[in-house]
Parts: C-alpha cells; structure tokens; sequence
C-alpha cells in the first residue's frame, strides 16, 4: 500500500442535512491518495448512517462515545491522521474537486506549512452569497492576524510534521479555536499561504455552529487579536510599512484591514502610525473600518 500523502479530518455532530454534499466533495478530489476520517461525535440523527452507506476504503468512521464537542473531535482526529499533510473539512461545506491537488502543490512549491484558499458564502440551500478573498503575501497574513482570521477555517491543509514538532492542538478557548491555532503557528514560525484561486464553499445559515456560537467567537478573537498585537507589535509594524509601500494594489479588504491593523498597533505602541496609513486611503476604505470599530471590533 502506498503512503498516504493526506488524511481529511471532518467532525460530524448531527450533520446529516447536508452531509452527503460534503462527503461526497471529498470522494470526487481529483488527489485521489487520502484517507478520510469522519469522526461520528455522539450524532443522535442519521449522520453514521449515511457515513456506513458509502463503501469507498478511504472512509474510516470514527465513534466518539458520547459528545465531546469540537475541539476535543478535532485533536483526536489529528493523533489519528497518517498523512503528510492534514486537510479539514466541515460537514456543511463544499470542497472543489480541485482543492486537495492544488492545495498540496502549493504548500510543496512554497515550503508552506499552511494553507486555505478563497472562498465562496453560499446560504442553508446553496445560493452563492458572498466571494471572500483570502491573503496572499506574507505581510498581509500579518496584518490579517491582527485583526481577524486569514483562512476558512474547513478550506484549511496543514503540514502534519509542523504541528507535531511543535505540539500545537486546538484548545485554550471555547470558541474561536481555530484562529488562536494560527496565531500559535505563526509564532512558532510557520510559512502561510493561500491558493488563489476558489477552491471552498462555506454554509452560512442559522443554524450553524459558528452561528450558535457568534457571541463568544467574537469575544475570544477580540481577545486573541489583541494579545497577538501585544506580543507581535514590531512585526505588525513591519508589514504596515510594507503594505502601505504598495497601497495602490491591495485589495478592499487589505485596505480595511491595513487600516484597522494600524490603529491598534498605534494604540499598543503609543506611535500614530495610523495616521500615515489614513492619509493614504480612499473615503470608503475609512468609513468602513470606521463601522468595524463602531461595532465593537
């Protein structure tokens, strides 16, 4: 038997709506040598039925007890996983045939040790809702961390060996689990990177775990982009600096981003680098930053 180049982690808890369409986006990659953990955490509908009606080999159910959330399905997957690389997945979503084959030759081409992709916003019955364009230079991942997260957390692949090296896992939060990890991985020196090109279609709808749970997400990144501006504050810096130098590139939301970054590196430095960022942008760019921070941010 060949080594398997990638394992796909995809905790399942009361998922059967729209179960089939994400599994099946898995089965039909055109990177065929994987092997696909579905972790089964405590369903009480018909999700490990319709896991069991598939007889692909690359299919390993995997029962959890009882419920044990998330988090703790995510990091027993992960002490499971064979492969070189680690690919997420939700139960919700979608994954371009393409996603694996690209993703893969990505992280190989860059030395990356992370990667996502754009991402398409599709509604509870699939209408495509919104294009989100993801980072792609280094200092933009920087600046991106310090004010949200710069992947979809279920478009993510991830080299196997940087997470064991370092024993990084999911956890210390309850919520936004998978922004603290990247802040973790950035700190600990990992290479990012972002396909560009779409590969990865997330289900926004009410009744979706991010948005059961959107009050406390927001709270804890809140929490975690300042602690990652207090600890970073002269890399942050840095990419401000750089960003700016090429201002008339960037897109939207790397303006609205360098902007927000800049006014909490001013706050956390006591140096108005803010202002500098402010006389470059255009009207728009600051009034929306201006409705990020009136809403909390």
């Amino acid at each position: 038997m060949d080594k398997i180049l990638l394992s796909v982690i995809m905790p399942v808890f009361n998922g059967e709506k729209y179960l089939r369409e994400a599994i099946e986006s898995i089965l039909e990659q055109t990177l065929t040598n994987f092997e696909f953990l579905i972790i089964n955490d405590g369903s009480t509908d018909g999700s490990r039925a319709i896991v069991e009606s598939y007889s692909d080999p690359r299919i390993k159910l995997i029962d959890n007890e009882r419920n044990i959330g998330l988090i703790d399905s995510l990091n027993k997957s992960i002490e499971l996983a064979r492969g070189k690389f680690i690919a997420r997945m939700d139960a919700d979503d979608i994954s371009h045939p393409h996603r694996f084959e690209k993703q893969v030759e990505l992280l190989e081409s860059a030395g990356a040790d992370i990667c996502g992709c754009h991402w398409l916003v599709m509604n509870a019955e699939g209408k495509l809702t919104e294009a989100k364009i993801a980072p792609l230079c280094k200092h933009a991942f920087t600046i991106f961390l310090a004010c949200g997260n710069p992947f979809a957390h279920g478009s993510v692949m991830i080299r196997a060996d940087f997470i064991q090296r370092h024993a990084l896992r999911y956890g210390g939060v309850n919520y936004a689990e998978d922004f603290d990890l990247w802040t973790r991985c950035w700190e600990k020196g990992a290479i990012f990177a972002n396909a560009d090109d779409f590969l990865f279609k997330y289900r926004d709808f009410d009744a979706s775990l991010s948005k059961r749970e959107s009050k406390g997400n927001t709270s804890e990144a809140k929490a975690i982009r300042r602690r990652f501006v207090q600890r970073n504050s002269d890399e942050c810096l840095h990419a401000i600096l750089e960003m700016t130098k090429c201002y008339s590139s960037l897109s939207q939301t790397e303006r609205i981003f360098l902007l927000l970054a800049s006014y909490l590196v001013s706050l956390n430095s006591k140096r108005p680098i803010v202002i500098g960022v402010i006389k470059q942008s255009a009207r728009r760019s600051i009034g929306i930053a201006i409705l990020y921070l009136l809403r909390g941010f």
